[in-house]
């Protein structure tokens, strides 16, 4: 009786977990400069936008903090003392500090004359630029189809033998379960992420990449695990000489 409990508790367990798991997907496309020299790179200015068209969203707004927070924790805070990454606040204060000139940068954007300062400033001051923009953000809904599985279920039944006793039988039965169709929020968001080098303006690395979750409003996980791995790539890349590059005969 314990047993067939069990299994009972086993046979509910797997139902509930078809029915609630819920996958998360993601689409990256991403091209390195693979002759640039990161290991060269030790002054890192890092700027973020949002899209213009996505400015007004209350989520939007929010993407600011959560992408310097994630720099901070995995660039700034796992690199040695000998690389200086600085935001694009702090370069305006430090613009402001050293040359009077006040600019005009608190909604990630910069008038015309502005922005010649600041870009001539990253150009004198620092090696790259990593630039982070919010692309888009999408929530809806998806319809998952139902479906049917099988499982094993033990069967004992009482049998009369020749002699007029009953003896008990376990066999083994196949079960067919139904798991209903239903639709699930789902949450897609697309960040783009540039590598500039500061003195040529010459882009290095980009990588665009789109998370889709099904299951509840979870921009902030999404987006964190995005920044948090190109994280991870950057600093790996700032260790690594380039590959050689290699001559390809196109036949032309």
């Amino acid at each position: 009786m314990k047993k067939i409990f069990l299994f009972t508790v086993m046979q509910l367990f797997v139902l509930v977990s078809f029915s609630f798991t819920l996958p998360a997907s993601a689409q990256r496309a991403e091209w390195v400069d693979n002759t640039y020299d990161f290991t060269k790179a030790k002054r890192i200015c890092v700027t973020y936008t949002v899209a213009s068209e996505q400015q007004d969203g209350i989520i939007e707004k929010e993407t600011p903090e959560w992408f310097f927070e994630q720099i901070k924790k995995e660039l700034v805070d796992k690199l040695p003392n000998e690389y200086k990454i600085e935001s694009q606040y702090k370069v305006v204060e430090k613009i402001s500090a050293e040359s009077g000139v006040g600019l005009e940068n608190r909604n990630n954007t910069l008038p015309k004359e502005d922005d010649i300062i600041f870009n001539n400033y990253l150009k004198d001051n620092y090696d790259l630029i990593i630039k982070g923009t919010f692309l888009n953000s999408v929530t809806g809904k998806k319809h998952i189809s139902g479906y049917t599985y099988t499982t094993s279920v033990p069967k004992t039944t009482s049998v009369m033998g020749m002699d007029g006793k009953f003896t008990t039988v376990t066999t083994t039965v196949q079960e067919v379960h139904t798991s209903p169709s239903f639709d699930v929020e789902t949450v897609t968001i697309d960040v783009r992420i540039d590598v500039t080098d500061a003195a040529t303006g010459k882009q290095v690395w980009t990588v665009k990449e789109r998370r889709e979750k099904e299951g509840g409003l979870i921009f902030k996980g999404m987006f964190n695990r995005i920044v948090a791995e190109f994280s991870t790539r950057f600093r790996k890349a700032l260790k690594t000489k380039p590959a050689m590059a290699v001559k390809k005969d196109v036949g032309f």
